[in-house]
């Protein structure tokens, strides 16, 4: 290195142009030292000084454009030209010495990037946590930085946020906090200018990925929508509780469609057990006219009716049983009256009008009276008719359940009433039959004792040991 090369210019220290790039700097600082460097056989410390102050200088970008701005001013102010400074704007030619103002600024601190080093920036402040069921690490970044780097920063935390930060209790309420105060620091970007000097490759490495294309997320993401999915898939098994319910819920939602008005039915043997059928089918036994909330708000010219769900009853009016595509039906008695044949529903509580030579006839009207203690011996049932009437029935081959052991009783509203032990009201079956409640056996379960005033000493018994009818 010759004694006239100068550290203010350190172009001609490393012997490069001003329009030297990056690469050509390095491998003109390496080839100076080689020559300069103490070590060598012709070493110079002084000159290898001014060697490593010059590629310092030039290899940072900011401190470059710098120099090269002040330089070209000082060139400028030389051959009289009016100039501006590059840093602060003011006319060079306002003041005593160009050199001495360039220095001063050279001496001020630069709010570069304290990433990339580049300018201009700005002051932000971006927050992130992770939750860990009980526990939660938060992290936080603060600090000037330039636009690009700003955005790297915010998706980094960002993403941490939309995949780590839910999983503790006081991490999900935080995480939206977060999330939002993150998106408002970042709107203020917007505002920002490109950094200087412009670099796509190293801009596109400064910012990353964007937040839902970054592994940690589409990792934790995947994972928890393959857990629903497997847990759905359990759910839905064929043991599963939940298809249990459901494939009963189907099958109601199935047999409710077919109970329209459109529709026909094929009668059990019993007259009270129903399936819907289209009414061109030969099995079709009779029309359903309705379906109601209770039976009362059946037509008049129903005939049976059956229960297609809770509280959801059919009104079928019959046709010929010679005939069962024809169109004529049957005639059904509309009014309640002595001498008139009912069919009587198995729950023995509903009965509704039918002509005596319906094969559904169960028993005839002995007397329609206000009060069911108002009914003839001959009687052995009776229903409420649709005006609030009581029907006394004779039923015909129906012999009525005696007080004895092994018969059942339903116990319904805290009343006593003799039932067939398979019809669904049976409550308790009776262990014995007793005058003594200390009488009964040790596996009694409840002692009915019968009302006094209402006891008929020939039929009903004081007491009754009753079990489950199970």
């Amino acid at each position: 290195m010759s004694p006239n090369d100068s550290v203010d210019d350190p172009y001609a220290v490393l012997g490069v142009s001003a329009a030297a790039s990056s690469d050509e700097l390095r491998r003109a600082y390496r080839q100076r030292m080689r020559s300069v460097h103490p070590d060598t056989k012709h070493g110079d410390e002084e000159a290898a000084k001014r060697v490593n102050v010059a590629y310092t200088l030039l290899s940072d970008p900011a401190r470059r454009r710098i120099y090269d701005r002040a330089h070209s001013a000082q060139a400028a102010e030389r051959s009289g030209a009016p100039t501006i400074c590059p840093v602060c704007g003011i006319d060079l030619s306002l003041v005593n010495s160009v050199e001495d103002h360039l220095h001063q600024h050279r001496r001020e601190p630069r709010h570069h990037c304290q990433i990339c080093g580049r300018w201009p920036t700005t002051e932000v402040t971006f927050e992130s946590n992770a939750g860990f069921l009980l526990r939660r690490a938060r992290y936080s970044f603060a600090g000037r930085v330039c636009r690009h780097c700003a955005t790297g920063v915010f998706r980094e935390f960002q993403a941490r946020n939309v995949a780590f930060g839910w999983w503790s209790l006081i991490g999900w309420f935080a995480t939206w906090f977060y999330l939002a105060r993150n998106l408002i620091q970042y709107q203020r970007l917007r505002s920002l200018k490109t950094p200087e000097p412009s670099d796509p490759v190293i801009e596109r490495m400064l910012k990353g990925r964007p937040v839902l294309l970054r592994p940690s997320v589409i990792i934790v993401w995947l994972l928890v929508t393959g857990f629903v999915i497997v847990s759905n898939i359990a759910d839905s098994g064929p043991n599963s509780p939940r298809s249990e319910v459901d494939s009963s819920e189907r099958s109601t939602h199935e047999t409710v469609l077919g109970w329209d008005t459109s529709s026909c039915v094929t009668m059990s043997a019993d007259g009270w057990r129903a399936e819907p059928v289209r009414c061109s089918s030969s099995r079709a036994d009779g029309q359903i006219l309705a379906i109601v909330g209770d039976v009362a708000e059946c037509p008049e010219s129903t005939g049976p009716w059956v229960e297609v769900e809770i509280n959801q009853f059919a009104c079928i009016e019959l046709r010929h049983d010679d005939s069962k595509g024809s169109a004529t039906q049957l005639p059904v008695e509309s009014e309640w009256g002595a001498d008139g044949c009912v069919a009587i529903h198995p729950d023995r509580q509903h009965a509704v009008l039918v002509p005596c030579s319906s094969g559904l006839a169960a028993g005839i009207i002995v007397a329609i009276v206000a009060d069911a203690a108002d009914c003839t011996s001959q009687a052995d049932h009776v229903v409420e008719t649709a005006d609030n009437q009581i029907a006394c029935i004779d039923e015909w081959g129906y012999s009525a359940p005696e007080w004895r052991v092994g018969a059942c009783i339903s116990t319904e509203d805290g009343l006593s009433e003799l039932v067939d032990c398979a019809s669904d009201r049976a409550t308790s079956r009776i262990l014995a039959i007793i005058d003594d409640t200390r009488d009964c056996p040790q596996n009694s379960e409840l002692v009915f004792l019968f009302d006094r005033d209402r006891l008929d000493a020939e039929r009903d018994p004081l007491a009754v040991c009753l079990s489950s009818a199970g």
